[in-house]
């Protein structure tokens, strides 16, 4: 009866990994936090994906909707090559003030995409 239960359970996701949201404080001492990048670490594959597209930049930030992607970009592109040479997503640092890594979160998925969506809500 048991093993009848059990069976009726879906299986787990085949892949874990670490996550997190790479965030920015947009105004200096304000507290406004924003999650513009999502950083993912699974063994020695690692992704850095941007949360915020050019049109929602725009609406955001306006005139400087252009600049601020800019150096989300170059938080990222630094991130990336930070992955490059053997560091870790807990010890990465920005190179800009305001910019940071979020809580470590762990995620399952049965594809690195779907754990990446799964952090992007």
């Amino acid at each position: 009866m048991l093993q009848q239960l059990i069976g009726q359970f879906p299986t787990l996701p085949e892949l874990t990994a670490s996550w997190a949201p790479i965030r920015m404080e947009p105004i200096p001492g304000s507290g406004e936090k924003l999650t513009v990048a999502i950083a993912l670490e699974m063994g020695n594959t690692q992704k850095v994906i941007s949360a915020i597209p050019h049109d929602v930049a725009q609406a955001i930030f306006g005139k400087q909707g252009d600049s601020m992607l800019g150096l989300i970009a170059t938080a990222s592109t630094h991130l990336r090559n930070h992955f490059a040479h053997g560091g870790h997503l807990q010890n990465w640092r920005s190179p800009l003030s305001g910019i940071y890594v979020g809580d470590l979160e762990e995620g399952q998925g049965d594809t690195v995409e779907e754990i990446l969506e799964q952090a992007m809500r």
